[in-house]
């Protein structure tokens, strides 16, 4: 499986994975494509691409899927429950009430997709989104002594100033929803996900502000020095990559276990603040791991069951010590794939937004931040997901709403 055919692996984009994980995901193969697509994109930047779809990610809830059923021509919402084993499929009120009755905000939203949206999506389209606020949503401020209309469906708060055209638009919308994915096929159980989703998909009513995420690079730019620097970065990587072990790279890789436990890792550390790897990590990996397996064990009833548990424990981190060197170079290498990350980030950053985002402090006041990423697609089939996880994560992995 290749890097793109994973992003893309079940053709439903209902996650997509930080491109610093692939090596733990796709061994040897997924970093060395980790290293041309980092090149790629620089290469882009620097030649004003137009062809590259670039979506700057915005911070909504929830997300959402809608359009016309290719089976029988229905409209339909959903969320990313729609992609379960068991799909949960809204045709009606009824249906948000039997499939998410259970929460009442999120019931509501739903319901007022389906009020709305009919309306906004042409007929035979299925689009992907995020929900961006509903009237009760919409709040008058003041940020920095600027009167501004704010919505926060998330961990953002978006604020537009009264003075904007853009104002009017969404004070009178019901509803809010920005889109980035398109779907295609016969059946609802074969649909095939794209970034290569165009306004022409959607209406424009007043009822809805709707819109893409879509932009692209021909604005944005490096100096000379900038771009030598990036690339002889991506150089020096692709080198000392070169001189792993590729073996142990694909063994960790192949394992999903230890895969999943390494990203869980590194995970738990961006919750905590901590971005950076040292050269202790091997030890805090362990550590992890052992404080993981206790927790199971101490959940299990029978002596025999933790006894077998336990045997398992010592075996994992047997079979994680005889990669520790290998582990301990791509924790280095991983870290300086983010650095190469941030800098594309910060370069992005300077795409401007319709809605200034903004970070709510614990006094009440706003601190106005950068989007919460971008996805880079240069096939529109599949992408990569840009993150400052350093900020974003941490935050969103302490406050979801739904």
């Amino acid at each position: 499986m290749s890097f793109k055919e994973y992003i893309n692996e079940k053709h439903q984009l209902t996650h997509l994975e930080h491109i610093e994980d692939i090596v733990f995901i796709e061994g040897f193969k997924g970093a060395q494509e980790t290293l041309t697509y980092l090149r790629n994109i620089i290469n882009d930047i620097s030649k004003h691409d137009t062809k590259m779809v670039v979506q700057q990610k915005v911070d909504g809830a929830p997300s959402l899927i809608a359009g016309w059923s290719p089976e029988d021509d229905r409209f339909f919402v959903g969320t990313k429950s729609f992609f379960n084993k068991t799909p949960k499929i809204n045709y009606s009120s009824e249906d948000v009430d039997k499939n998410h009755g259970h929460s009442a905000g999120l019931s509501k939203k739903l319901k007022e997709a389906l009020n709305y949206l009919p309306s906004v999506i042409k007929k035979g389209e299925i689009i992907q989104g995020d929900f961006m606020f509903s009237q009760e949503d919409l709040k008058s401020e003041k940020i920095d002594g600027i009167s501004v209309l704010t919505f926060t469906p998330n961990t953002i708060t978006y604020a537009v100033p009264k003075d904007s055209p853009l104002y009017k638009t969404i004070i009178n919308a019901k509803i809010g929803v920005i889109w980035h994915t398109t779907y295609s096929g016969n059946t609802l159980d074969s649909l095939n996900g794209s970034f290569k989703i165009s306004n022409s998909q959607i209406k424009q009513t007043k009822d809805v502000y709707s819109r893409t995420t879509n932009t692209t690079l021909d604005k944005i730019g490096w100096t000379k020095e900038q771009e030598k620097e990036l690339l002889t970065s991506i150089k020096f990587l692709k080198s000392d990559l070169l001189s792993f072990d590729k073996q142990t790279i694909n063994e960790i890789a192949s394992n999903k276990k230890l895969s999943l436990i390494i990203r869980t890792y590194i995970n738990q550390k961006v919750r905590s603040g901590d971005n950076k790897f040292n050269k202790n990590e091997i030890k805090g990996l362990i550590d992890f791991i052992y404080l993981k397996y206790q927790k199971e064990i101490d959940k299990l009833k029978t002596d025999k069951n933790k006894s077998k548990k336990e045997i398992e424990k010592i075996n994992f981190i047997k079979d994680l010590r005889n990669h520790a060197s290998t582990l301990y170079h791509l924790f280095d290498w991983v870290y300086r794939v983010q650095q190469i990350k941030l800098h594309i980030i910060n370069k992005l950053q300077e795409l401007n937004s319709p809605e200034t985002p903004y970070i709510r402090q614990s006094d009440g006041s706003y601190q106005i931040t950068s989007p919460e990423g971008f996805v880079l697609s240069d096939t529109h089939d599949s992408g990569v997901k840009m993150v400052n996880r350093a900020v974003f994560s941490k935050l969103n992995f302490n406050n979801s709403k739904f």
